[in-house]
């Protein structure tokens, strides 16, 4: 009878465990559902802009369908959009310079520091890495006018010789990859050095390889940021806008005459390259990245 009765108890505690899991779950699928709904629907809103014409945009509701689906509008944002006598195309390739080249150098040399801090401790290397720590925390606004008059001096300003001021080396991608190789294997590093690699092949062959798939997600992550920023380019290179820059200026100079569904069809077209990069990287970014490839 005793055996009889736990068994019940059992049963009728695993009962009101998954009455509050589906309870939690509903909860949080509830919240997630709305938040998803938040981010859906202004993108939604942007693309039924975009299909209409001016005064439908004007005299009709924001959500109403366009009564004329004019994809010509992404086409007039290619030859209506124009800053600085840069067109759409050249706003577009000044972007992928500026956001391809920037995450690319900054991960990679922020890869090169972290390894030979990592792996190559020296005298004062701790101090230099409470340095970093602490310029990380300083606020950069202070240093903005010394930082543009040394650029200006060099003539990195409005040239793609910027990317230059991207080999510094420290920053978050410089954490980050420091936990990494911290914690990655030793063992092939070993196995190279016995077979005759120097210093250089044993990073870029054998540890390097191995950090793949945290430095191709460090480098989307840092594209899409620097894709929608329009403030670095607007105070160092604002004579080669970048498409996030030339959107925010083509805005503010026809802010009584502009044309929304053409501006919000070249929104949608700065939007594409993101949206497809994200799409495709997802996983990579999301899930777990492998510390090494040795086990046991």
């Amino acid at each position: 009878m005793e055996a009889v009765s736990d068994n019940k108890n059992k049963n009728k505690i695993k009962r009101q465990g998954g009455v509050v899991a589906k309870i939690i779950f509903g909860i949080f699928g509830t919240f997630f559902a709305l938040y998803s709904l938040s981010m859906i629907l202004p993108i939604l809103w942007a693309i039924l802009t975009a299909l209409k014409s001016q005064s439908e945009y004007e005299l009709n509701s924001p959500f109403a369908l366009p009564e004329q689906w004019l994809f010509s509008n992404f086409a007039e944002a290619f030859r209506e959009l124009n800053v600085h006598n840069t067109n759409m195309f050249g706003m577009i390739a000044n972007s992928l310079w500026y956001s391809a080249g920037c995450s690319l150098l900054h991960v990679l040399f922020a890869s090169m520091v972290a390894y030979i801090f990592a792996r190559y401790p020296f005298k004062g290397s701790g101090i230099a890495y409470s340095v970093i720590l602490i310029i990380m925390l300083l606020p950069i606004i202070g240093s903005l006018p010394s930082q543009y008059r040394m650029f200006k001096k060099l003539g990195l300003c409005d040239s793609p010789l910027f990317l230059l001021a991207q080999t510094s080396g420290i920053g978050f991608n410089f954490i980050v990859m420091h936990g990494f190789y911290k914690n990655l294997s030793w063992s092939y590093a070993e196995a190279a050095f016995i077979d005759g690699a120097n210093l250089a092949t044993v990073f870029f062959r054998v540890m390097l390889p191995q950090s793949l798939g945290m430095f191709v997600a460090l480098v989307v992550i840092e594209f899409i940021g620097l894709w929608n920023d329009y403030s670095t380019p607007m105070i160092f290179f604002p004579n080669m806008p970048t498409l996030a820059l030339g959107l925010y200026e083509y805005e503010q100079e026809m802010i009584r005459g502009i044309n929304m569904p053409v501006y919000f069809s070249g929104l949608i077209i700065s939007m594409l390259p993101v949206l497809i990069i994200f799409g495709f990287f997802q996983n990579t970014i999301m899930q777990s990245v492998s510390v090494g490839g040795l086990k046991g």
